[in-house]
């Protein structure tokens, strides 16, 4: 989200990332308890978040490419995101 807003008008006016996102946020609402109901504890295991960010990372590559003629750049490293969210 940070990385879109920097790069676009916010995340609120660009629907691109936030539908390659869908997964990750539905993954997360359900598996939290949402804002309402916040749980500790949850079943989401690695390999389901690594599954959810597939479609950000298509997205960000394409991106990339496709905001070139634009003469707009869209750079966010997915997989550097995710190692320092895995605190590697």
């Amino acid at each position: 989200m940070e990385s879109v807003n920097e790069q676009s008008d916010g995340w609120h006016s660009w629907p691109v990332p936030s539908k390659s996102a869908d997964r990750l946020q539905e993954l997360i609402k359900h598996n939290t308890g949402g804002f309402y109901y916040p749980s500790s504890g949850s079943s989401i295991t690695l390999k389901d978040v690594e599954v959810t960010l597939k479609p950000i990372k298509r997205m960000a590559v394409e991106q990339h490419e496709k905001q070139k003629q634009y003469g707009n750049t869209f750079n966010f490293d997915v997989d550097a995101a995710w190692k320092l969210a895995k605190g590697e």
